[in-house]
């Protein structure tokens, strides 16, 4: 899950969207007015280790993420048996 919010985010969202970005992974989801924020989140039991987020104060620009979300296939049966 990715979410990005820059400029005005603080004073449009609302308590539904701080608990979901929690669920996401989120350890700190507090918007400052005319802050950004960036999340590379996942919802699951456990958080994992790639799981970042990151905020900008006011007036010092985008939140910048960089990572790597690991992606494992499952094994292809054959449907032959």
């Amino acid at each position: 899950m990715l979410v990005a919010l820059q400029d005005e985010g603080a004073d449009q969202i609302k308590t539904e969207a701080y608990d979901a970005l929690k669920i996401a992974g989120s350890l700190d989801p507090v918007l400052e007015f005319r802050s950004s924020y960036a999340l590379i989140g996942y919802k699951g039991p456990t958080r994992p280790t790639w799981v970042k987020e990151s905020k900008s104060k006011p007036g010092l620009g985008p939140t910048v993420l960089e990572g790597a979300v690991p992606f494992i296939l499952p094994p292809v049966r054959n449907p032959e048996g």
